[in-house]
């Protein structure tokens, strides 16, 4: 992901809403599908920066059958 937004340095991701085994560490995000169904996936994560407000990312995947 990005280390910054709109000439805004990202602080860190947090992860908001994620499919199963899904996570953010550092500025990679890491989901391992096993057992996922095939389709879709929305992600939102906040890009925090020093001052407020967060950017808030969608992050859409196609997980083929």
């Amino acid at each position: 992901m990005p280390s910054s937004l709109a000439e805004r340095p990202v602080e860190r991701y947090v992860l908001l809403k994620g499919p199963a085994l899904s996570g953010v560490a550092g500025r990679s995000f890491t989901w391992i599908p096993q057992g996922a169904e095939p389709g879709t996936h929305t992600v939102l994560l906040h890009a925090r920066h020093r001052t407020p407000p967060p950017d808030t990312l969608v992050l859409r995947i196609d997980l083929p059958s």
